[in-house]
């Protein structure tokens, strides 16, 4: 059955040699306050700044464990946009103008965090799959399809 809401983000191809970890990210970084200097009259300056990033993180390491089985070990971890919240609050000293102090704070939630190990055939498609909650309520899937193939043997 065709879907028409369904949408390829990337599709990359990596070369990696026998024993070697390959990572592929998809990453926003986000960067928020961890203090507030609230100043009288004026509102709350953010300080003291952190970074988060949100995305997709895919590693993979191939092995060879005989002429003609791969030992694939895969790592897929999917990280969400944050929830905001804001910790201010309706502020009025004395006879000033009331006004919101804005103190905003990310709640980060790691949605996917896939780690497996298979032994295949080179040509042989792997599927790891996990859901997540997107902005709007509806759940999305995430799907890593891998199918490692074999380059030869590299003579020295």
């Amino acid at each position: 059955m065709a879907r028409d809401d369904v949408k390829l983000l990337e599709a990359p191809r990596v070369a990696v040699t026998d024993n070697s970890e390959a990572t592929m990210k998809g990453l926003m970084l986000y960067r928020y306050p961890q203090d507030f200097n609230v100043m009288i009259g004026t509102g709350a300056e953010p300080q003291n700044f952190e970074e988060q990033e949100v995305g997709t993180i895919i590693s993979v390491t191939p092995g060879w464990r005989s002429e003609d089985l791969l030992d694939l070990s895969i790592w897929v971890k999917l990280y969400g946009k944050p929830e905001w919240k804001n910790y201010g609050a309706d502020a009025k000293w004395k006879k000033a103008k009331a006004y919101d102090l804005k103190m905003e704070q990310p709640f980060f939630r790691e949605r996917v965090d896939i780690n497996n190990r298979f032994i295949v055939k080179p040509g042989t498609t792997v599927l790891l799959g996990g859901g997540a909650d997107a902005p709007d309520g509806r759940d999305k899937a995430v799907l890593v399809f891998m199918t490692p193939r074999s380059a030869g043997k590299v003579q020295p």
